[in-house]
């Protein structure tokens, strides 16, 4: 080995002339991480945070749970603050092991209390339109707190339980996404001590109804106060300017993060509103990663030297347009006051059952042309056949996993190609069938609309014996709401030249109301076809397909209830068997096209930009913003291979040992591979010799 260094030093200052090293853009502050974004947290408590990812991206830096997702994964999970979980034959006990030796930021050590207080504060609190729901329901079998209820104190404390070093739920029934719920902010560990220091709920049950739906939280009055076991704790929060987060020296899971090079000890989330000042900041480096950057501004940005875009990562959230079943008579949208009397058709109006003829609602759903629409406002393609969200478990069982936007010629019922096999290797499953713009269907199933006849294999609408709608016509209108963004008032317009140029008696009246209305109008049943986008609140699909298709999610403002979906969704919520929840929600998908219910028109997308000093970024759907403990930048002394601040003999003996190797090879060491060339040599020798002896 000596002899391996001392051919390195001695080569090094012979080759430093003719080997051209890459000029690449660097950071002037290595330990310091920037991120330039247009809003700000709404709180720092975990009971609280339900708003968006600005306060959750605080929260979970700060705070921890008991469990975590696996890096890019939401259906693989790895211990955070309990070390082993077991769950019961029948799924209505969750034992987990609580971590011992943790820290909290304010020096007082984990116990199994805090975390039984942790999730009893959060259904004691039970914050109005806040996340405590997603215990309630599968812990209570509830939605939230019963004040009515004098032994609802004792039937929350009985719902969590600990001893010296477990703690464990005992849930009202099987509840597969609880697992998922344990990941999200609602359950992350706070210090009791903390709490009670700052006037939150003491964890006594005479007075618990003194600390429900506190307004503000004890943690954000008078100043936003955190103590949590994470990574960083909170230094200081500037309203409307920028908070800043430090490295917590104690951490339990050490520095760097496990397989990490590095990390960085302060991270700073500065509101930049005003974009021109944003990017331009970017551009010169003085951030290092920036949110917010609307598509027609890509080309300013991609491709530029320094600058990394990631783009079409899947978030879960979809936009739908809905069918409303059974319209409400007082609706202002149906031509005549109170809509024609069912099954009565003319050019003038439409009947308040206008939307329950399947062929109706499959003709729209074949007339909106889905890719020029989102191709011209999106700038892409993500379309989903159901609610099953590309980045939900299971989605690649319900997906072409080939090509994301299918074509008309793959939508059969019967598709030949094969899926990937379930879990238990039982078999493949066909990709689910969806709807895309096809003019002659429509046509077709306008024509079968309403006492149509002469259905076909070949769906020829020549041989279709018309119906009373295609005959006598119809006029809808189609609302359309303000303060949102375009899309929300071109759909209607789209829709309405497809539908009229398919018959001169068609025709679609469009009305654009504003947000309020819009909604007031929603609860009261009187939209006719609507748009709705819905967010996962966590990433099982349970989550999603209750709210678009079974009969008390958002189904209810259409009209829409199906017993077997009822039936199906119920099950999935309870099954523990993977195999057969993949084949229940791939059931699901297949009921969503036969019913044709609503139409996923695009599922919504983001983007990652930084620049390329930036190191271990990686996307997760279910994440709320960035986890910034498996980050590091790219020191300005390149040969520090170690990221101990000094380029030093270490350094050098690391390169030596690895020395000629490259992925795969037994003396493959990622971190010695300073130039990131896949292999190495004495580029990376060089880069340790230039920088020798030199400290941040």
């Amino acid at each position: 080995m000596k002899k391996i260094v001392l051919v390195a030093f001695v080569s090094v200052p012979l080759l430093l002339g003719c080997i051209p090293v890459v000029s690449t853009q660097e950071t002037t502050d290595p330990y310091h991480m920037i991120v330039a974004t247009v809003g700000e947290p709404y709180t720092v408590d975990p009971a609280w945070a339900y708003d968006d990812a600005d306060s959750s991206e605080l929260i979970f830096n700060v705070y921890e749970t008991l469990i975590f997702y696996d890096r890019e994964s939401v259906s693989r999970f790895v211990p955070m603050l309990a070390t082993d979980w077991q769950i019961s034959e029948d799924g209505l006990t969750y034992i987990f092991k609580i971590r011992q030796g943790v820290k909290f930021h304010n020096g007082e050590l984990l116990t199994t209390d805090d975390v039984e207080y942790s999730f009893e504060r959060v259904m004691v609190q039970d914050r109005g339109g806040g996340p405590g729901w997603m215990l309630y329901e599968p812990l209570l079998g509830c939605r939230g707190a019963n004040l009515s209820d004098p032994d609802w104190g004792v039937k929350i404390d009985n719902a969590v339980q600990r001893n010296t070093t477990h703690v464990w739920f005992n849930l009202i029934k099987p509840y597969a996404p609880f697992i998922q719920i344990l990941c999200e902010s609602c359950s992350s560990i706070v210090n009791k001590k903390f709490c009670v220091e700052h006037g939150d709920w003491p964890g006594t049950w005479d007075n618990w109804q003194d600390y429900h739906d506190p307004y503000p939280s004890p943690l954000d009055s008078p100043e936003p106060m955190m103590s949590g076991t994470g990574p960083y704790r909170l230094d200081y929060w500037t309203y409307e300017v920028e908070y800043s987060l430090v490295k917590f020296d104690d951490y339990w899971q050490g520095w760097p993060a496990p397989s990490c090079r590095g990390y960085v000890s302060r991270v700073t989330i500065k509101l930049i509103p005003e974009s021109s000042k944003r990017f331009e900041g970017f551009k010169a480096g003085d951030y290092d990663i920036i949110r917010w950057i609307p598509r027609y501004h890509y080309k300013e940005f991609e491709g530029q030297p320094g600058i990394l875009f990631f783009k079409d990562l899947p978030m879960l959230q979809c936009y739908a347009f809905l069918f409303n079943f059974h319209i409400s008579t007082t609706s202002p949208y149906m031509g005549v006051p109170g809509g024609l009397a069912p099954g009565t058709f003319n050019e003038t109006a439409i009947p308040p059952d206008f939307f329950n003829d399947i062929h109706v609602r499959k003709a729209f759903a074949y007339c909106f042309n889905y890719s020029e629409y989102i191709q011209e406002y999106l700038g892409r393609t993500l379309r989903p056949s159901s609610p099953m969200l590309k980045g939900l478990a299971y989605w690649e069982y319900c997906w072409d996993v080939d090509n994301t936007d299918l074509a008309p010629s793959d939508i059969v019922l019967n598709p030949p190609w094969s899926q990937p096999l379930l879990p238990n290797g039982s078999g493949a499953l066909p990709p689910n069938p969806m709807y895309y713009t096809n003019l002659t269907e429509a046509e077709y199933y306008f024509k079968l609309a309403y006492g149509g006849s002469g259905a076909n294999p070949g769906h020829n609408p020549n041989l279709i014996t018309p119906g009373l709608l295609w005959m006598n016509g119809f006029t809808l209108t189609i609302p359309g709401k303000t303060g949102g963004c375009v899309l929300w008032c071109e759909f209607p317009y789209r829709m309405k030249k497809a539908v009229e140029s398919l018959n001169p008696k068609f025709h679609i009246d469009v009305v654009i109301t504003n947000y309020f209305t819009y909604l007031e109008q929603l609860a009261r049943g009187e939209l006719t076809l609507f748009l709705r986008w819905f967010v996962a609140d966590h990433p099982d699909p349970h989550n999603i397909f209750y709210f678009y298709m079974h009969s008390e999610g958002f189904s209810r403002f259409q009209g829409y209830t199906n017993p077997t979906v009822d039936a199906l969704v119920e099950a999935g919520l309870a099954e523990l068997d993977e195999n057969k929840r993949i084949e229940i929600y791939w059931k699901l998908c297949n009921i969503y096209f036969q019913d044709c219910s609503s139409i996923p028109m695009f599922q919504q997308d983001t983007s990652h930009w930084e620049r390329t000093w930036v190191q271990g970024w990686y996307h997760n759907p279910a994440y709320p913003g960035i986890y910034f403990y498996p980050l590091w930048k790219r020191s300005m002394l390149y040969g520090d291979v170690n990221n101990d601040g000094v380029v030093n003999i270490e350094d050098i003996v690391i390169v030596a040992k690895a020395y000629g190797s490259y992925p795969g090879h037994p003396r493959w060491n990622e971190t010695a591979d300073v130039d990131k060339n896949g292999i190495v040599n004495i580029i990376d020798a060089v880069r340790v010799a230039k920088e020798f002896g030199k400290t941040v």
